[in-house]
């Protein structure tokens, strides 16, 4: 599967591929938002999860490796 293939999924499919058949890699936070981020076959897949709502407000896909960079920002 694609990129493009994966972002023509709902985000509810999106979100049960990368829990189901994904890699977790790490996650991160900043301020009310924690930033989760898995691997699933080649795309790198980031939930944007608020904690005042409760729920994740956005997935954001990406392959370049260069946009892992947050992750390791200290």
């Amino acid at each position: 599967m694609g990129i493009y293939d994966f972002n023509a999924l709902s985000k509810d499919e999106q979100a049960t591929k990368a829990w189901e058949d994904g890699v977790f890699l790490m996650h991160r936070e900043a301020e009310d938002v924690i930033y989760i981020l898995f691997q699933v076959e080649g795309i790198y897949v980031e939930f944007h999860y608020d904690n005042k709502v409760n729920r994740i407000t956005r997935i954001n896909t990406f392959t370049n490796p260069d946009l892992l960079d947050a992750y390791f920002a200290g």
